[in-house]
């Protein structure tokens, strides 16, 4: 952080908010430097939650907390339900995307259509940890 580097990937199933917490209080940066710029709802889950989920994602994008808002893993089915419903349109889809897993054509016509990017997670796969 103190080199200005300001890309936080994180997630509750990351378990590592305490230490990126602790990375940003101990920084000594400004707080208003700090800003989320996408917030994706990650792993679809349960249907109404995931209806609530979004629409409290929206609020937070209205309140001008988030800068974008985006979804992770979802595919044509899913994409169109929120389409029906999403206020705010929705700027990525994270998926899985790497040389052993191609993209599905029917999720990126989909995305092509609403103008939302893919953008690919685990690029080089499941590499073995050591």
């Amino acid at each position: 952080l103190k080199l200005g580097y300001r890309h936080i990937d994180t997630a509750q199933c990351y378990q590592n908010e305490d230490d990126v917490g602790r990375a940003v209080k101990d920084s000594g940066i400004p707080p208003s430097e700090f800003y989320i710029d996408l917030m994706p709802l990650h792993a679809p889950g349960d249907k109404k939650l995931r209806a609530e989920t979004w629409r409290a994602l929206e609020e937070l994008h209205a309140q001008g907390l988030l800068r974008d808002i985006g979804v992770s893993n979802f595919g044509e089915a899913r994409l169109k339900k929120l389409e029906e419903t999403a206020k705010v349109a929705l700027c990525v889809n994270l998926i899985e995307l790497h040389p052993w897993l191609t993209l599905r054509t029917a999720t990126s016509m989909v995305c092509s259509r609403q103008e939302v990017i893919n953008s690919p997670t685990q690029w080089l796969g499941l590499l073995p940890r050591s």
